[in-house]
């Protein structure tokens, strides 16, 4: 569904559009629940486009918006001690400017989502799940001889691969 921006205290109820991505046909029915409504603190610009005329017009009497979904995200907070280790640093320059509520906010991510995140350099691991490839154009592959470690780097890459 598309963001669309409605002046609630003029206009209540307003048109959506709404793609199925699915080749299984999607039915929306009266209560079905479509969206999230949230509130609009500051509009930096509104772009108007005018409506196709190829688009099939459905008409739905009313959406119910749940109560959970009428209101924003509420984010959990959390004291700068609870932040990992391994994410202080990214906590100190993703806050910086920020009020005290906005740090800890942050902080409730960081703390929330801290497995999401590497703790050290050989952690992350490798998989198997997707493959892709690199599309060259018409350029035939090329085949070069490796280069060589700068003598400054040869400690630093012995260390990585023992």
């Amino acid at each position: 569904m598309t963001a669309t921006l409605v002046n609630l205290n003029t206009k209540p109820t307003c048109r959506v559009r709404a793609l199925n991505p699915f080749s299984k046909e999607v039915i929306f029915r009266q209560n079905t629940l479509v969206g999230k409504a949230e509130d609009v603190e500051n509009i930096v610009a509104i772009v108007a486009e005018a409506e196709s005329e190829k688009v099939e017009r459905v008409s739905i009497r009313r959406v119910n918006v749940s109560a959970e979904a009428a209101v924003s995200e509420a984010y959990e907070e959390a004291d700068a001690k609870e932040v990992p280790d391994h994410l202080l640093d990214m906590r100190k320059r993703s806050t910086e400017g920020k009020d005290i509520k906005q740090k800890r906010i942050v902080a409730g991510l960081l703390k929330k989502y801290s497995d999401t995140f590497s703790k050290a350099e050989w952690d992350i691991g490798l998989t198997n799940v997707d493959e892709h490839s690199i599309d060259m154009g018409y350029a035939a592959p090329i085949k070069q001889r490796p280069r060589r470690v700068p003598m400054a780097y040869a400690d630093e890459e012995r260390k990585a691969i023992e």
